[in-house]
């Protein structure tokens, strides 16, 4: 999970990565990345939000047995 910088045309803009696996079955995971965010602070607040989401739906997978990809 990281929040990075970056510039386009001029503008220094933030991205997220988030990589989360499940921790009872490794082959499941998760990945998402999200840019364009104009400030670090909202970048920070949109991980965290989607870090909350990805693990809810790893957890749900996990409890189904679904393995891998979807």
């Amino acid at each position: 999970m990281s929040v990075s910088s970056y510039e386009k045309d001029g503008k220094k803009l933030w991205k997220i990565y988030l990589n989360i696996r499940s921790k009872e079955n490794p082959a499941i995971r998760e990945q998402k990345m999200v840019a364009g965010f104009e400030s670090e602070k909202a970048a920070l607040a949109e991980e965290k939000k989607l870090t909350r989401e990805i693990t809810e739906k790893l957890v749900k997978r996990a409890s189904q047995g679904i393995p891998g990809r979807p």
